[in-house]
Formats: C-alpha cells, structure tokens, sequence
C-alpha cells in the first residue's frame, strides 16, 4: 500500500528533503569514522604527551561516526518507504542525540582546562625527561618537527637546564620565514632555532576557533531541530495521505 500512497507536494518536499540531508549525514559518518581511525592509529606519535585523550576521542568518532552511518540510513529508507513508524524512530533518535550534545558541550567546557593542564603537565615531564627516556625523546621530537616549535614554552626550557638543545629544534633559514628561527650558540649548538614554543601550537592555538566550534555547534542543532519537525509534519502528511487513499 505505501507505494501507493501519493503524498501533497509539500509532504514530497518534505520527503526529499528529508533524504537528502540524512545522505549528507550518511557522508559525514563515514567521514568521522575515518578521522576516528586516523586518529586511533597517530595516538602513538604524541601518546606520551596526550595521554589517552587523543586515543578517546579517537574510539568517540568511530562510535559517533558508526551511529550517524545507523541513523542516516533508518531516516533514508524511512522517508524512501514512508513508514511513520521509522520516521518517528528516527525523529526520537535526533532529540536524543540534541539532549546528549547539549550535555557533551557543556561537560567540555567545564572540563576544558583540565584537559590542557594534563597535556601541559605531561609535555613538560616529557622535556624534562628527554635525554633519559627514548619514548619520550620520540614524542617530543615529533612535536616540535610537526609544529616548527622548540621546547614547550621555548628553546630555554633545555638551556636553562644546561641541556643540548634537540636537532628537531634546529630551523631552517632557508624557509623564508626569517621570525620564526633565532641564532644561538649554547650548549654545543650554533645554529638557528624555532623561537616559539609548542604550547602556542599544540594547546593554545585550537582555543582560537572555540568559537567558531561553537558556532558551528549551535547551527548543527537548530539544522537537527528542524530536522525533528520536518519528520513529525512528514508522519502528519503520510497518515492523511494514506487515510485519503483508504477513503478511495
């Protein structure tokens, strides 16, 4: 019977629309699923500086990624078949998932700078121990050869320690990016060297697009809001569409 049905052009409308965002939806899924993996399997580059933060937050988007994959699909196949009861499951999945981000902001920014403290904290135990433990030597290393950065506040956190600054610290000049090097010659080093640290980059730099995240969050919800009320006035146009057709 349902293909039978024949739905108000408003109630298409309402149709389509409803299958075509939950496919950009279904994109975004499989998209967070491959960050999510990405970052599972990098975690071990800076593990020792993020602890397990980065390994979480990797497992969330594979679980986020996989959930949305699971939701955009029932919203597809329940618009595609117009079937009320999938749409309403779908309907009361999305307010489930408004009140759980809601939730999630706030917990993460209550919590945000306790987050950067751990990393803070780790990164310079790691520093300080970088001529006495290999993993850590790796971790740090890699920071500051991924982020053009020396020490975690700058160079002199090996200097004032009398320590050898790192060759992962050394800056090329032949980057044309004079400002960022400085010339020394300390501790058996007579080279150029990354003038900033890499708390700039690994912790204080993502702080400048909170809010844009937060933008970006807040339009998410008023979408996903919306997106509830299309599929209540979709279940509304299908019952009075199959109603009419059993009246036929």
């Amino acid at each position: 019977m349902g293909g039978q049905v024949k739905l108000h052009p408003c109630g298409h409308c309402l149709r389509f629309t409803l299958i075509f965002w939950n496919i950009f939806v279904l994109l975004i899924g499989v998209a967070a699923l491959a960050v999510g993996i990405w970052q599972v399997v990098e975690n071990d580059n800076y593990s020792e500086v993020t602890g397990s933060d980065t390994a979480a937050a990797g497992a969330v988007s594979i679980v986020g990624g996989i959930i949305a994959i699971g939701v955009a699909l029932l919203g597809i196949i329940g618009a595609i078949a117009l079937s009320r009861i999938l749409i309403g499951i779908y309907a009361v999945i999305i307010v489930i998932f408004i009140i759980i981000e809601l939730a999630s902001g706030i917990v993460g920014f209550v919590f945000r700078d306790r987050v950067e403290s751990t990393v803070s904290d780790n990164a310079v135990a790691a520093i300080e121990n970088y001529y006495n433990s290999t993993s850590d030597r790796r971790v740090i290393d890699a920071i500051q050869n991924d982020f053009d950065c020396c020490g975690w506040n700058n160079y002199t956190d090996y200097t004032d320690r009398e320590e050898e600054i790192p060759t992962s610290c050394i800056c090329d000049d032949n980057d044309g990016d004079g400002n960022k090097c400085i010339p020394i010659s300390e501790m058996g080093v007579n080279s150029t060297v990354y003038t900033d640290g890499c708390r700039d980059s690994f912790v204080d730099f993502p702080r400048e697009y909170q809010l844009v995240a937060g933008a970006i969050g807040i339009t998410f919800a008023v979408i996903q809001i919306a997106v509830v009320l299309i599929s209540i006035v979709l279940c509304l146009c299908i019952h009075r569409a199959k109603a009419e057709y059993t009246t036929v």
